[in-house]
């Protein structure tokens, strides 16, 4: 009986949020399979390398040592830390991604969204034709890392302090706050039609949406301004349950689920996604990100691009 759990935003090594690998040690102990749906880690910053490739280490051997099987999908945060940008379950119905494709500034609420959405623009005008979910991620790859090219001493994330000295950056948060089912699932008619349910992070928002198909579940962050929720996928059954720290170790929470579905085949990966693995001139790839050792990360990291 194989058992998936989804999870989002665990941010490591960031105060705060995740900042040892080891404290998803039950998580990882509650499933077969476990999907991090984007932003595992600070890969974009260069001060954190050290330590984020030790975390990867640890959480590698961690994986190992339990017979649990990793699927990382890229964030914004960590663009290149595997091929895949979003992975479909259940024969296509659960569609699991991180969010930062819904928006060609990815984060609107960031100092450089202009120079992310500029950069959006500049790699879809190299992709001629009818846009494609390749391209798409294609887009939103680069446009992450523009952002870290502009600004690579950047903390790079948003605390109440740094939104209290911008108020308009709080105004932006909480429109995508509100709009951001609605963006998933056009995101969803778009590329993925027969999608039934969402999985996505991003806005750091936890959040269940049901008012329209498809549905829409946000697993929130590991940290401010919420807390993480995880989507567990059994057999043929979709569970949304909270995930509570304690004794310094994240866990799901006992009790009721928040939502049960039934999905055929929920368990069952059906397809994986990312950009085209040959990309047009002029794209670019983080050069300064290299973790020695750990297979968690894909070998095209370092690998040159055109």
């Amino acid at each position: 009986m194989a058992r998936t759990i989804i999870i989002s935003d665990t941010h490591i090594p960031r105060r705060g949020m995740v900042t040892k690998a080891g404290s998803l040690e039950p998580l990882i102990d509650a499933c077969d399979r476990i999907v991090i749906n984007g932003d595992l880690a600070e890969t974009h910053k260069r001060d954190d390398a050290e330590v984020v490739a030790r975390e990867l280490e640890a959480l590698q051997a961690l994986l190992d040592a339990r017979g649990c099987e990793p699927l990382l999908l890229c964030g914004n945060h960590d663009p290149e830390i595997s091929t895949w940008r979003a992975a479909e379950f259940g024969g296509g119905r659960i569609l699991v991604t991180h969010g930062d494709a819904f928006h060609s500034s990815i984060a609107p609420w960031a100092r450089e969204a202009r120079i992310m959405r500029a950069e959006w623009r500049r790699i879809q005008a190299l992709h001629p034709g009818e846009e494609s979910i390749q391209t798409r991620f294609d887009s939103v790859r680069g446009a992450a890392i523009a952002e870290w090219w502009h600004s690579p001493g950047c903390r790079g994330y948003s605390t109440p302090t740094s939104i209290m000295m911008r108020p308009w950056a709080l105004v932006q948060i909480i429109r995508q706050w509100q709009r951001f089912p609605e963006m998933a699932r056009k995101f969803a008619r778009c590329f993925f039609p027969d999608a039934e349910w969402l999985v996505v992070g991003h806005c750091h928002r936890r959040s269940i949406s049901r008012s329209t198909a498809p549905g829409v579940i946000n697993t929130g962050a590991f940290g401010f301004p919420t807390r993480p929720l995880a989507v567990c996928l059994e057999d043929d059954v979709l569970e949304v349950r909270s995930v509570v720290r304690a004794s310094g170790t994240w866990r799901l929470k006992n009790g009721e689920p928040l939502l049960r579905e039934r999905v055929p085949e929920a368990s069952t990966l059906h397809a994986l996604h990312g950009p085209p693995e040959t990309r047009p001139a002029g794209s670019r790839h983080i050069e300064h990100v290299d973790y020695p050792g750990s297979s968690l990360v894909s070998e095209t990291q370092c690998a040159s691009q055109p």
